[in-house]
């Protein structure tokens, strides 16, 4: 049997839930995710040591089980490493400077301008306020004030209601 993970040939594979995918795993790379249950892996023919279930508890008391992936994702507007860039240049200032100013990686600042990364929320925040810039979409997703017509003619929403098609 292969580890799915990193494709060690191994005796014993464990059912773990990594970033919400259910791999079949080797005993280290089981520490990457959370532990599925025993009864849930043997009723899909996976062993479970029990020696291994309880040490794998152990060591892992009180972390969490299960985490928001989509959490900290936002929109940005188009151009946004272009807006970044100019306000950077307007003052003039370095991408070093601007670095050791609001505590981020040059690196990170040259791929965001870029636009080869998004970056996180925290930083975009760091960005808007210092440049006095707007580079988050602002979003009225889940505002009753939206108004909704579906494309189907009916009342139910389809992805395509949401998608922007650009031409």
């Amino acid at each position: 049997m292969y580890c799915e993970l990193c494709g060690a040939k191994t005796n014993e594979l464990f059912e773990t839930n990594i970033e919400g995918a259910v791999l079949k795993v080797c005993k280290d790379c089981s520490k990457m995710g959370t532990l599925v249950y025993k009864n849930s892996a043997e009723s899909r023919g996976v062993s479970l040591s029990p020696d291994y279930m309880h040490e794998y508890n152990l060591l892992n008391k009180g972390t969490k089980k299960e985490e928001d992936l989509f959490k900290d994702f936002v929109d940005f507007v188009e151009g946004y490493g272009r807006k970044v860039q100019e306000a950077r240049e307007k003052i003039p200032m370095t991408h070093k400077e601007l670095s050791k100013e609001l505590g981020i990686k040059e690196s990170l600042i040259h791929a965001i301008e870029s636009e080869r990364i998004q970056p996180t929320q925290e930083v975009a925040t760091k960005l808007e306020k210092f440049f006095k810039i707007s580079i988050i979409e602002k979003s009225n997703v889940g505002s009753d004030s939206i108004p909704f017509t579906s494309k189907n003619n009916s009342n139910v929403l389809t992805v395509g209601d949401f998608l922007k098609v650009r031409k």
